[in-house]
């Protein structure tokens, strides 16, 4: 007895369970990704703190703020946009299973576009603008090729 709407086909569900992977995969990987930049950024906050006067509206106070700041408080940002794209990137890889250089590309690309909206809004100087982008296209292809490496990752999902 066949009962009315139920599937025998397992090869149709299957793929509505692939795309939800594949959506996931990408959600997961871009909120674990600003996750990550939260934390190192805050932790950056924490060991060179701004100034409490300090007027955040005011372009000309917060560029001079930045040209003040010392090299280290300049490297948290970049360490925190590398780490997370990185690590995002790893994170939709492991949970797609598959195009790990399509997800590391996504995951890297949104941080990276984040990245190009802070440098636009906050003047920043031309060394860090130019390593940042650097470095974040440079950790996208480095993300999407140990994503080959992880378990599971780049079999044919059926």
């Amino acid at each position: 007895m066949r009962l009315v709407g139920h599937r025998t086909n397992l090869d149709e569900q299957s793929g509505y369970w692939i795309m939800i992977r594949k959506v996931l995969a990408a959600v997961a990987g871009i909120v674990t990704a600003f996750i990550i930049v939260g934390l190192i950024e805050s932790l950056g906050h924490i060991i060179y703190a701004p100034p409490a006067e300090l007027d955040y509206t005011n372009s000309e106070e917060l560029n001079a703020y930045i040209d003040s700041l010392p090299v280290g408080a300049l490297l948290f940002p970049l360490l925190a946009w590398v780490v997370a794209s990185f690590v995002g990137g790893l994170v939709a890889c492991y949970i797609s299973k598959e195009k790990p250089f399509l997800y590391a590309s996504l995951v890297g690309g949104i941080i990276l576009l984040a990245t190009i909206a802070n440098l636009l809004m906050i003047q920043h100087p031309a060394w860090f603008a130019v390593v940042s982008v650097l470095a974040l296209i440079l950790t996208m292809y480095i993300t999407g090729s140990v994503g080959y490496r992880l378990p599971g990752v780049g079999k044919k999902l059926t």
